[in-house]
């Protein structure tokens, strides 16, 4: 019965603690905006445009984006997805589907709804030391028969320090990176114009909700002495 106790003991408080989903959370603010307007379209098309910078625009759907909005969202990782593709340059790892979930809001907007779903493979982007830079970069896409839209995320660090290799890092650290960044675009399908948003992240985290929770030592406990009584039980029949 010792062994026994002693086995079930050291599962107990020896499981791996290793997690494979790390949901990330980030928060910032819009530093510029602006509208491109198609000049021609020509089957499907668009010859030109001509730019308008702006401080604020309600091209989409009348929702209004202004700079200095506040935005937030958050997306899980697979840090095992497999992988897809490596640039021609060899700096560039990409893995479609590493993004298991995406969740973004800015101002009275969200994304995805069931209105505009995710669309397409959801891709994560590893570059290692090109012209000495390291990136990690998410692309996300959302669409419905009037709009396609896209955001990403761009954390760059120019010292080459983050990373040594084209894999998935486990977890993040924003203090890292030089400069970390998000973009946000509207494409209407029908007139071939666009609506451009970036901004600053000011603070990327791992989700409370990811980080390893340890097994309450009250409940191994229980586990053991459930065992000891099970063992008497038989016994005693």
């Amino acid at each position: 019965m010792l062994k026994n106790i002693l086995i079930l003991s050291g599962l107990l408080f020896a499981l791996p603690a290793n997690a494979t989903f790390v949901t990330y959370e980030y928060s910032g603010l819009i530093t510029s905006l602006y509208e491109a307007d198609c000049i021609n379209d020509i089957n499907g098309e668009c010859e030109g445009y001509i730019t308008t910078d702006l401080n604020s625009s309600n091209m989409f759907s009348n929702q209004m984006f202004s700079k200095g909005n506040y935005f937030r969202g958050s997306f899980t990782v697979d840090n095992r997805a497999i992988l897809s593709d490596i640039s021609s340059d060899g700096h560039q790892a990409i893995y479609l589907n590493a993004i298991q979930s995406e969740s973004f809001r800015l101002e009275t907007y969200f994304a995805p709804t069931s209105d505009m779903p995710i669309v397409i493979d959801t891709s994560l982007s590893i570059v290692d030391g090109r012209n000495g830079t390291d990136v990690f970069q998410t692309n996300t896409y959302f669409s419905n028969a009037d709009w396609f839209s896209g955001l990403t995320i761009s954390l760059q660090d120019n010292s080459n320090r983050v990373f040594n290799e084209l894999t998935i890092p486990n977890l993040l650290d924003q203090n890292s990176f030089s400069y970390m960044g998000f973009g946000l675009f509207f494409l209407d399908l029908s007139s071939k114009s666009q609506l451009q948003i970036s901004g600053t992240i000011s603070s990327i985290v791992i989700s409370k909700d990811s980080i390893p929770v340890p097994l309450p030592a009250t409940l191994g406990l229980f586990c053991i002495g459930l065992l000891i009584l099970t063992t008497a039980k038989n016994r005693k029949s």
